[in-house]
């Protein structure tokens, strides 16, 4: 079966140098991506569209219904196998691709829509991704913790590829499970503005810091620190974060009405969430990134005794 698919690209609206949203479709350009279910595999070849008149050309294509994109993303390629419907089977894998692209590249592109073709027929149109992880650069500026990265995109798929079941199910371990609850962050459309983005959150960095059931705070506290880096300044807002979560749990904090009306009490109510998500979402990116990067698929720590005697 021949696979051809368009889908939309667009920078940031938070970050205002754009360099790091043009490396990424520099590493775009060109990706060879293999996808694999059962017996059905095959592989994709990705070409982003840069020119305005390409971009205006596939814009107009009949059947392309997200005109709100700065690139777009061509896919050409072949499947085979007996998967009864491929194209939910290559959605399902771009969609995969680019939350493990948000963690390497820290939130800077927009997730994308698109239209799929199988053998020249149009077979499926796929919604967007809506997220606030672009958020997390302005948290790390602010409290200069934790020190983020970029990582290239082509040598963190093996690594993402180890979680393939816990991407198409059922977590397996403590990293599967942080990934699962990453997920959760992404939505089709609205819903950056849920408070349970910071339940989900949390629940990601304890799965991976937590042994136990006591002391969760204090433990992520200490071995984040030691994994990411100590905190040099605003070390209370940790802890606050960490109150905030256990008040909304509990049902001992006022929160927003599904569809709430804007009002300035609704507003300053989110800026404070807003500050805690996205502090929250920088600490499991952080974590994510090292992971990639040192190769690493479980973390131990070692607690010892410090020798203070003269």
């Amino acid at each position: 079966m021949r696979i051809k698919g368009y889908y939309t690209l667009r920078c940031s609206d938070v970050i205002e140098d754009i360099s790091l949203y043009n490396e990424t479709l520099d590493e775009l350009d060109g990706l060879n991506y293999q996808i694999k279910y059962g017996k059905t595999e095959g592989n994709l070849l990705f070409k982003v569209v840069n020119e305005e008149s390409q971009v205006e050309q596939v814009k107009n294509f009949e059947k392309f219904n997200f005109p709100w994109c700065d690139n777009i993303l061509i896919i050409e390629g072949e499947i085979e196998g007996d998967f009864p419907m491929p194209e939910t089977l290559i959605e399902k894998r771009v969609r995969d691709l680019f939350i493990l692209i948000s963690i390497c590249k820290n939130g800077i592109i927009d997730y994308p829509a698109g239209e799929l073709f199988i053998d020249e027929i149009h077979s499926l149109t796929c919604e967007s991704f809506v997220h606030s992880i672009d958020f997390i650069i302005k948290s790390t500026e602010k409290l200069k913790w934790p020190k983020l990265k970029t990582l290239k995109i082509a040598d963190s798929i093996a690594w993402w590829e180890k979680y393939r079941n816990a991407l198409d199910g059922i977590s397996e371990n403590k990293i599967g499970r942080a990934i699962n609850a990453y997920s959760q962050l992404f939505n089709s459309r609205g819903g950056s503005d849920d408070s349970a983005k910071l339940f989900w959150t949390l629940v990601g960095i304890e799965a991976i810091y937590v042994v136990g059931n006591s002391s969760l705070q204090d433990q992520v506290n200490r071995k984040s620190q030691i994994f990411l880096g100590e905190r040099q300044e605003f070390k209370k807002t940790f802890s606050k974060m960490y109150d905030y979560r256990s008040r909304f749990v509990h049902g001992d904090l006022n929160f927003e009405n599904k569809c709430f009306m804007d009002s300035e009490k609704t507003e300053n109510h989110l800026v404070d969430f807003w500050g805690h998500r996205d502090f929250a979402i920088s600490i499991l990116v952080g974590t994510l990134q090292n992971l990639i990067l040192e190769n690493r698929h479980s973390l131990e720590f070692d607690y010892r005794l410090k020798n203070n005697m003269a």
